[in-house]
């Protein structure tokens, strides 16, 4: 008895879908004939194909707002350059920004650049120099090796242009790599076709001292100079010792203190007199803890959890705040120039940002000061070719 009503209940909302559905198509004929077929010929021409399509081009349609404070930084960080090696004795390393800005500009006058030139021009405390040119005509002549080298003739013997690099986070690497080992940095690039320099530095998130005696593996943060590289170990991941890893952007996280574990300052710029506990919030150091197993959160003030915990409601509420401060965490991949070029690609990366910023990206479980979000994974996987055997011998070092 049950089932004949349940089938007839399901006969009936059949027929109601299928009568709903001729009526909608009915009323959209009816409304389409409306409309001259020159108009609705002339709509399909809006979005020519242009062969094959990108990544960005690829990136689903979002609405129609943008988001324009994405675009704006990324054109900031294509016109900035750093300098570095200056000496603190010469004219230059004793000016300040405003005198450092029209030396600059002086010198690069010189040199034969025409129109704008420096716009600003700021001391590093690493005998460096962060400088901004105007506009992209500008950049272009700065990105030219015999400018950059008449530059930095004029400023002195030892100062060079920094490359900026872009660091992605390699997970459950083998403990065998040694991430101070040239060598063992050119096998992970010859593995992976890449150039030889291409990865310039490499750390382990954890601290080796740090790490468990019976640990295997653990999560190796990467520094690639070539951001088109960083972009497709993203997308395939790195084969390293003989095994694939997944590789992540790094985002960028909230500033936290590891001496008072207070926010928005570093250890070195804190005011607090004394050493705060990040187990029990006792003062003295975390590595000096007696009593591990007593839990205090300093931002909290509760005693559920500690303040390193990553479940901590307080990091969660800063990790949520600092991605609406950079809407550039929400993008999977960093943009390159071409498509900052673009402006449709660029229209479509800022829209995304904008539709995803607000999301909620959850904290992987690394250790304090060295946390890093996480994301979905878009399995954009190519075909790539079985490693060379040159790679055994650094798993086997």
């Amino acid at each position: 008895m049950v089932r004949d009503m349940v089938i007839s209940q399901l006969n009936e909302l059949t027929l109601d879908m299928k009568t709903l559905v001729t009526d909608v198509k009915d009323k959209i004929d009816t409304h389409m004939q409306k409309f001259p077929t020159g108009a609705l010929t002339g709509t399909a021409t809006l979005q020519p194909s242009h062969g094959p399509r990108t990544y960005a081009e690829a990136l689903v349609n979002p609405p129609s707002h943008a988001n324009p404070r994405l675009a704006a930084r990324e054109a900031i960080r294509a016109r900035q350059f750093m300098l570095e090696g200056l000496d603190r004795e010469s004219k230059a390393g004793q000016m300040g920004s405003t005198q450092l800005k029209a030396e600059l500009n002086r010198i690069i006058g010189k040199l034969g650049l025409k129109g704008n030139g420096i716009r600003s021009a700021l001391p590093q405390k690493h005998r460096g120099i962060l400088m901004e040119v105007d506009d992209d005509d500008a950049a272009s002549w700065m990105k030219l090796d015999e400018n950059r080298a008449a530059l930095c003739s004029a400023l002195g013997p030892s100062v060079m242009f920094k490359a900026r690099v872009h660091n992605v986070i390699a997970f459950n690497v083998a403990l065998t790599i040694d991430p101070d080992n040239q060598k063992h940095r050119e096998e992970i690039c010859k593995a992976n076709y890449l150039n030889e320099d291409a990865i310039v530095a490499m750390r382990w998130v954890k601290p080796i001292q740090r790490q468990a005696p019976s640990q295997k593996t653990a999560h190796l943060i990467l520094s690639l100079t070539d951001i088109n590289a960083a972009n497709r170990a993203i997308a395939n991941g790195l084969t390293i010792c003989n095994r694939r890893t997944r590789i992540e952007k790094i985002k960028k996280e909230p500033i936290r203190c590891l001496k008072c574990h207070g926010w928005n300052h570093y250890a070195n710029e804190c005011v607090s007199l004394t050493d705060v506990c990040g187990n029990c919030a006792e003062r003295h150091r975390t590595s000096q803890c007696t009593q591990p197993q007593v839990t205090r959160c300093v931002s909290c003030n509760t005693d559920s959890h500690a303040s390193w915990d990553i479940g901590c409601p307080t990091f969660l509420k800063k990790i949520e705040e600092c991605n609406r401060r950079n809407p550039e965490n929400a993008l999977q991949f960093p943009p390159t120039e071409s498509h900052r070029n673009n402006p449709q690609l660029q229209l479509q990366r800022d829209r995304l940002g904008h539709l995803l910023q607000g999301a909620d990206h959850q904290p992987r479980s690394l250790p304090r000061g060295h946390r890093h979000s996480r994301t979905a994974h878009n399995n954009l996987r190519r075909p790539h070719p079985r490693p060379p055997e040159d790679d055994q011998e650094l798993c086997e070092a």
